[in-house]
């Protein structure tokens, strides 16, 4: 008898739509670019805060601005370089693929700016990292 419950219980288990669900590709995407947005969100809030504790050093502000254009500059010839619109045919993957590949160069952007927040003035390597008065 009880192999028979075992069994019974096996095959209705067998029957849940969860035992055979599967995410599909355009899931999968709509995943991964939800991941590369977020990511994205946690880099302009660390990229803001930056600025407001930096608000009295001006020309780190200047130079980090240009360091943030010529970033996203970079990001986006890098992910063109990888996924060359000229090429085409990179299938239905692609979508999530750029993702995935976004979702990494923001969250490493994100670690380098973070070390403005995290380093101490007087760092001897660190430079402008924990320098946020600059006022003469």
């Amino acid at each position: 008898m009880k192999k028979i419950t075992l069994l019974l219980f096996f095959c209705l288990s067998c029957l849940s739509p969860h035992a055979w669900a599967q995410e599909t590709q355009l899931d999968l995407t709509i995943a991964h670019c939800e991941a590369a947005k977020k990511a994205d969100r946690d880099l302009n809030a660390v990229y803001h805060r930056i600025l407001a504790l930096y608000a009295k050093n001006k020309p780190f502000l200047i130079h980090l601005k240009k360091a943030q254009r010529a970033w996203v500059q970079f990001r986006d010839a890098h992910l063109l370089s990888i996924y060359i619109p000229e090429a085409g045919g990179w299938g239905s993957s692609e979508g999530m693929c750029r993702c995935i590949e976004l979702q990494k160069l923001t969250e490493h952007r994100t670690k380098q700016l973070k070390e403005w927040l995290t380093s101490e003035e007087g760092d001897m390597c660190g430079g402008s990292k924990g320098l946020t008065d600059l006022t003469p």
